[in-house]
């Protein structure tokens, strides 16, 4: 389990330093600020890896399977409004709306067994 951890480390701090070099190749960084930003982004990195416990990206994805996450109104999150509401006697409820952007590909739901994007 602890080589693991090391070698999804090493791998991250190697995307990191990839990144950066391909910033200064694309003459995105110039070259006196990729020697500045290599060491602190990595440990930044390290940092928020450590501090916030963060999860695998592959848990999220799995996490997102479970959820009904099709384009409109999520049934969830209206069932633990009507669920808190019963708690505690209040009835103010004001839903947030915000745009995203649609995916153009289709992809594959393992939980559904079918393909999901190209919403129309």
């Amino acid at each position: 389990m602890y080589k693991q951890c090391l070698r999804r480390m090493d791998s991250r701090q190697a995307k990191l330093k990839t990144l950066l070099k391909e910033a200064k190749d694309k003459n995105m960084i110039e070259s006196s600020a990729y020697g500045f930003l290599k060491k602190p982004l990595v440990r930044l990195h390290m940092y928020v890896r450590n501090t916030l416990g963060l999860p695998h990206p592959g848990t999220l994805r799995r996490w997102q399977s479970s959820v009904n996450c099709h384009p409109g109104f999520l049934e969830q999150s209206h069932d633990c409004a009507s669920w808190l509401a019963d708690q505690t006697g209040e009835r103010m409820y004001s839903p947030i709306v915000d745009e995203m952007s649609l995916r153009t590909e289709l992809v594959w739901k393992d939980a559904q067994h079918s393909y999901t994007g190209h919403v129309d």
